[in-house]
């Protein structure tokens, strides 16, 4: 379903970001812990592609961080593209929302904040 309307608008890196978050929210829902969400966003984005390259990235930074706070910095400079600056990019807003819920272990509170930062 989340493929099927994010084609009206989207193509490639929007449809692949619409089928992550989908997974992503369905698995959280479920009772998955943070990891194993983001895990299953992770399996629908094809690593040959911008968003799947980015979120992988995005994803090893935050095992590294010590907060979603901390993680900002990075995010910032490696995933972010300052050139072409279009905040609801799904190639970059896609990944940054797994790392900053990884980072945060899954405490909204910290990781809303920090992606307002962004």
């Amino acid at each position: 379903l989340a493929e099927f309307d994010a084609r009206y608008t989207q193509d490639g890196d929007g449809v692949h970001g619409a089928r992550a978050t989908a997974a992503a929210v369905a698995a959280a829902l479920g009772g998955a812990t943070v990891e194993e969400s983001v895990g299953a966003a992770l399996a629908e984005l094809p690593p040959a592609t911008e968003i799947g390259r980015n979120a992988r990235h995005a994803v090893e930074l935050a095992r590294t961080a010590d907060s979603a706070f901390a993680l900002v910095p990075l995010l910032e400079h490696q995933i972010v593209d300052h050139v072409y600056s279009y905040g609801v990019a799904a190639a970059e807003t896609v990944p940054v929302a797994l790392a900053l819920a990884l980072a945060a272990r899954g405490e909204t509170t910290a990781a809303v904040p920090a992606a307002a930062c962004l």
